[in-house]
Parts: C-alpha cells; sequence; structure tokens
C-alpha cells in the first residue's frame, strides 16, 4: 500500500474528527417538553403550571400544559405527519367566521358580540404548541421563543 494514501487518509480522518463538534453545534437540537419549558425560563418568561396531560387532544401522543406568563400553552407531540397537518389546519381560522366578524353579520342579526381570544399554533417537527390568552404581545413572544428552540 502507498504511504501517501494512507497519510492522506489519517490527515482526512483528522480534519473530520477535529471539525465534527465544531460542526454539531449547527444540528439543531430535538424538540422535547422539558426544553420547551426550559426555554421559556431562559427567555424570562415565568412557567408557573407544567403537567402532562392524562389523556391528550388534538390526537397527539403526550400532551403538556403549561402557563406562562398567564398564557395558556399547551405542547402536543404527534407521531404521524398527518396527524400534525390537520391539528394545525384545525388552529387556523374558518374563513367564513372571518367574513361574518368583519362585517359584523352577527350583531347586525341580533348575536352577542363575539370576543376574540388571541391564538398562536406553531409546529416545530413533530412538535405543535398552542398558545391562547388575553394580551396578544405576549402570545407572539411565546411563540417566537417555541420558534427558535
Amino acid at each position: 500500500m502507498d504511504s501517501n494514501k494512507i497519510i492522506k487518509f489519517v490527515i482526512v480522518l483528522a480534519v473530520v474528527f477535529l471539525a465534527a463538534p465544531f460542526f454539531m453545534r449547527f444540528i439543531p437540537k430535538p424538540v422535547t417538553f422539558d426544553r420547551a419549558k426550559l426555554a421559556f425560563e431562559t427567555a424570562g418568561l415565568s412557567v408557573s403550571q407544567n403537567t402532562m396531560a392524562a389523556s391528550p387532544g388534538e390526537r397527539a401522543v403526550a400532551e403538556a400544559d403549561l402557563t406562562v406568563n398567564g398564557v395558556n400553552v399547551n405542547i402536543y407531540q404527534f407521531d404521524n405527519e398527518g396527524k400534525i397537518a390537520t391539528a394545525m389546519e384545525y388552529q387556523k381560522k374558518d374563513p367564513g367566521a372571518a367574513i361574518v366578524e368583519q362585517m359584523h353579520l352577527a350583531q347586525n342579526l341580533g348575536a352577542a358580540v363575539h370576543k376574540e381570544v388571541p391564538s398562536r399554533a406553531v409546529r416545530r417537527g413533530m412538535f405543535m404548541m398552542v398558545a391562547t390568552g388575553e394580551d396578544a404581545r405576549m402570545v407572539e413572544r411565546i411563540a417566537t421563543v417555541f420558534e427558535g428552540m
């Protein structure tokens, strides 16, 4: 065997071995319930409740219910792409309801005024976070923290 090839192979192997830790920092870490809670706390948000739901909703495998700065946060873990896509679609506003609300059709017919509670759904991998609360800016901040973890 040629000693030149062996030296080149050893050099390439050494470079890969030394560069691996540097490149591993760029690979995103997987989402977990504990990492989500830690991300909220690291961002300066207070997590007052953190419970795992006995029977998860939205056809999820697991669900964590948190209260972050007074905002209700539900984090769902899915095991199927179809289920999480369906759950994300359910979080979107219905176009018909938006038209009725925008034109005040229900109020013109005598219905009570509907008060919209700010809500935001964010997907990250096989996890979906739904934040619902009275403060729209806090809901948006929580969604931003979850997206960036």
